[in-house]
């Protein structure tokens, strides 16, 4: 993740973040500046709209939990666990929205921060899913989840979301819009599951690609494109 205030780039390890000047590391251990003692895999990264960003730990497979969400200011790092309202502490990506909302998917539904709260939102407000692992928010403004039930779409007047129909309640672990309004979908499956490939969805046609088209494998667990418009999978 590119450092907000200079230029550095932090990365995220099993069990610390690594700040990287150009030159040379500094490394942060988790527990030591988080004072956690499990939990220690940080996953994503986002930055805050200003100096800072916040960062999340995914599942240890050792401890089989996080440490949930921490934010750093650029001199002073918060953690923000069940006490401050996330519904789970393994969180798989963050997204900060055009209303500088703070999205977090978790394995335990969806939340975001709005007015220094946390809203949570679960099956019961129409994910197809609790265990969300993708938000993106696409260049017309709506919010899309990917949950390993399929993908829906936020609703700003309810604050409730709807199916949508490129999944078919296919599991999506990714997601990105490319530079042409697409929307591309990664089909990761679960831990001892196939996946699909990855989709490319243009508003009315759904199109797979899979190992026959030559991606490396089907589970296609992230996504990236390139500044020359070439989609990384």
């Amino acid at each position: 993740h590119p450092d907000p205030s200079g230029p550095a780039l932090w990365i995220g390890h099993e069990n610390s973040i690594s700040r990287f000047n150009g030159q040379s590391f500094d490394h942060y251990y988790i527990r030591a500046i988080l004072d956690r003692t499990n939990g220690d895999s940080v996953r994503c990264f986002v930055g805050d709209g200003t100096d800072g960003f916040w960062f999340a730990g995914g599942e240890n497979i050792f401890a089989n939990q996080a440490f949930g969400l921490a934010h750093f200011d650029g001199a002073h790092f918060e953690v923000y666990s069940s006490a401050e309202g996330i519904p789970n502490s393994v969180v798989w990506e963050l997204m900060l929205d055009s209303q500088d909302r703070l999205w977090c998917a978790t394995n335990f539904g969806v939340c975001f921060r709005e007015g220094g709260q946390f809203h949570w939102l679960t099956t019961e407000d129409g994910l197809p899913s609790v265990q969300a692992r993708a938000i993106l928010e696409d260049r017309n403004g709506t919010i899309w989840v990917g949950t390993m039930g399929g993908l829906c779409t936020f609703d700003e007047a309810t604050r409730t979301f709807s199916p949508s129909t490129p999944s078919a309640h296919r599991p999506i672990v990714a997601m990105t819009e490319d530079q042409r309004g697409d929307l591309w979908l990664g089909f990761g499956g679960g831990w001892n599951e196939a996946g699909e490939g990855v989709g490319r969805w243009d508003g009315e046609t759904l199109r797979f690609y899979t190992e026959a088209d030559g991606l490396a494998d089907n589970r296609v667990l992230g996504i990236f494109e390139a500044s020359d418009g070439r989609m990384w999978f």
